[in-house]
């Protein structure tokens, strides 16, 4: 759908064939109405510094970004995110929905290929409760419905 003419702090909109476009809410109940786990998305805080290929000795100014994660295995304690949020990382954190504390995270796969990345956190209070994303098998269809969720929203 297109959120061009929407203004820039409006919610996102889920659509469905054939219904009206309904409001997404901030209210729990609203958003398990969804079907997805939101509190198995995690915010990314990463600190990056790019190698300076012309003197290697020397590392270039740090630079931070965050982007958005999910929980696909609490139980193997496994996230993902995207390849290039963690690009050239130095220190990544990641950081549970409504909780303002940020626990170090661990690179531990880039597959830059298919822009994803593989992370883990040691800290057992990061796992505590934390919900799972349960992967479909199937791929969506050209033009078929599809729901995007991420931080700052979700």
């Amino acid at each position: 759908s297109d959120l061009s003419n929407n203004p820039p702090n409006a919610m996102p909109q889920k659509k469905s064939k054939g219904t009206l476009n309904r409001q997404v809410s901030g209210e729990d109940e609203d958003l398990s109405a969804l079907g997805v786990p939101l509190d198995a998305v995690v915010k990314i805080w990463c600190v990056h510094s790019i190698p300076n290929f012309s003197l290697p000795w020397q590392r270039r100014r740090q630079e931070r970004s965050t982007g958005s994660g999910f929980c696909i295995d609490a139980e193997r304690r496994v996230l993902i995110t995207n390849a290039h949020c963690v690009e050239w990382h130095a220190q990544v954190k990641a950081q549970r929905r409504g909780s303002d504390v940020k626990h170090l995270a661990k690179v531990l796969s880039v597959g830059w290929e298919c822009d994803a990345a593989v992370l883990t956190v040691e800290n057992d209070e990061f796992w505590e409760g934390l919900q799972q994303v349960k992967l479909s098998q199937k791929l969506p269809h050209l033009e078929e419905d599809v729901l995007c969720v991420g931080f700052p929203i979700g």
